[in-house]
């Protein structure tokens, strides 16, 4: 119940004059005895929950504590307003079992110098969604730390991923070549290297550019290969136009005419691009969208797999600024059939 019992239903039944019965100054004794003390504090232990309504509890002054068991019940919440934070001291642990712990707007979980969030064998940390979580120092990771489909990692302007084992990309239970690390930036490995493992494994995007500062060495097997790709026969005195994006090396052969092919403008400085005949009767003529630059004397370049004529011929385009060469295709390389 909320009260205790009256003694009398109300102040008419103690007028002046009115008899008190022991039984009442006994019920009154018991009342103090079992109330709370409010000023001297004591220990209590009531046989059953006491609930507290209407306005709550207020509960002022430095020191509360709680030795039994703290249960926040279904629908029930704990709110640490703006300013107000919990604390687990040294040897304290906050567990979460079978459930979450949710930080809804503004809220922060701020683990301060030397503390540790720590999740244990067969326990997770998973990043939903739509989810973000923001590293302003540094992350270890001894287990297996996973992004799944959707998910990612950015690292900010200054920020720093610092690899001293083995990192491995890879579908989850997969080998690493099914995996794959895109760098919107710059990607430095400073006295250690990268290792890709498996066919397809490092790919520059098309508007991607890779810069080598150092040296780079082919070792074992190591080779770096060209794109060849067949000629185009477009028929006698017709255009065929070609740029670096289409190959490195074009080998034409079984021509019905004599073709010309162009070397488009769309280029970058120091593109190459080679072209031979392998035809023995029909030449080809190399013209340029822009400026073509042969050796003296020699115009125009024809190309055929014929005694004394230019059987292939390498080419090098440059745009012309700064202190670079005109603009223009330049040929750099030849081979003349004996």
């Amino acid at each position: 119940m909320s009260h205790g019992t009256r003694i009398r239903p109300d102040v008419a039944a103690w007028a002046v004059g009115t008899v008190v019965d022991p039984a009442e100054f006994d019920a009154l004794d018991d009342g103090q005895f079992v109330s709370i003390n409010g000023d001297d504090g004591g220990t209590w232990a009531p046989s059953a929950a006491i609930s507290i309504g209407g306005a709550g509890v207020n509960l002022k002054g430095s020191s509360h504590y709680i030795e039994g068991k703290l249960s926040v019940l279904v629908g029930a919440s704990l709110d640490v307003q703006s300013g107000g934070f919990v604390t687990v001291l040294a040897g304290g642990v906050v567990k979460s079992y079978n459930d979450r712990i949710i930080l809804n707007g503004a809220g922060t979980l701020q683990v301060g110098s030397s503390g540790l969030l720590e999740v244990l064998s067969g326990g997770g940390l998973a990043l939903r969604a739509g989810s973000v979580t923001t590293s302003y120092g540094e992350a270890y990771f001894a287990g297996t730390t996973e992004f799944l489909n959707g998910g990612a990692v950015t690292f900010r302007s200054g920020g720093i991923v610092d690899v001293r084992c083995t990192f491995s990309v890879g579908a989850s239970g997969a080998s690493p070549k099914l995996g794959s690390i895109s760098f919107n930036g710059a990607a430095g490995f400073a006295g250690g290297y990268a290792s890709f493992v498996g066919p397809d494994c490092f790919d520059f995007g098309s508007t991607a550019t890779g810069r080598i500062n150092g040296t780079l060495i082919k070792q074992a097997a190591g080779r770096i290969t060209n794109r060849i790709i067949a000629g185009a026969n477009p028929g006698a005195g017709a255009t065929q136009v070609y740029s670096p994006a289409d190959a490195d090396t074009i080998i034409a052969d079984g021509l019905t005419g004599a073709p010309t092919y162009t070397l488009s403008a769309s280029a970058l400085h120091g593109d190459r691009i080679t072209i031979a005949n392998r035809d023995t009767v029909d030449a080809i003529t190399v013209a340029a969208s822009v400026a073509l630059f042969l050796p003296f004397g020699t115009t125009p370049c024809k190309l055929l797999n014929a005694t004394g004529n230019r059987y292939s011929a390498t080419f090098e385009y440059s745009d012309g600024t700064g202190s670079r060469p005109t603009l223009g295709w330049y040929l750099v390389q030849e081979v003349r059939v004996p």
